[in-house]
């Protein structure tokens, strides 16, 4: 009970840190055309835009909650003391801020890289100039940023904290 508990605790300040990340990186990657401002104005490609930005981290994140989450549920099966808890929440928020770090530094990469490699359109330009069609496409190739960088930030965390082998020792 005690560990779905703090697996739910864990998701819920996951999802909540990574959306402000995400409107953090969004600023960064549109602060040639206006971001945030733009976005308060109503512009829906940049909403767009943004939601992808969002749901990409959010892939990303999403990996670091699971593998504390069997760490959690390993050490609980074994009669954890609370100190050992206390411990194993701090691996898991330190994994979620690395996971963090990852999503935002690769999917702002990657947005970045995939438009300096397209020189047909200039992306960041007709979602300025409100070009929704644009925005979609633009919108899934972070996704598919995200989605790509999410299996390395799986097997990054894995590696890092083996679900079920992670000693504490007193």
């Amino acid at each position: 009970m005690l560990a779905a508990l703090v697996e739910m605790s864990l998701a819920l300040v996951g999802a909540v840190v990574t959306a402000r990340s995400a409107y953090q990186a969004f600023g960064w990657l549109t602060r040639d055309i206006g971001g945030p401002a733009a976005l308060r104005k109503g512009s829906l490609a940049l909403g767009i835009v943004l939601a992808a930005v969002t749901l990409a981290c959010g892939l990303v994140v999403k990996e670091a909650v699971f593998p504390s989450v069997a760490t959690f549920r390993s050490l609980a099966a074994d009669g954890m003391t609370a100190s050992a808890w206390g411990r194993a929440l701090g691996y898991a928020l330190a994994y979620l801020l690395v996971a963090n770090v990852l999503a935002l530094v690769g999917v702002g990469l990657g947005a970045r890289l995939y438009a300096l490699v397209t020189h047909e359109v200039d992306e960041w330009a007709e979602v300025a100039n409100g070009n929704l069609g644009v925005a979609v496409s633009l919108g899934a190739v972070i996704l598919l940023c995200g989605w790509f960088l999410s299996q390395g930030a799986s097997a990054l965390l894995y590696a890092l904290m083996p679900a079920g082998t992670l000693a504490f020792p007193a």
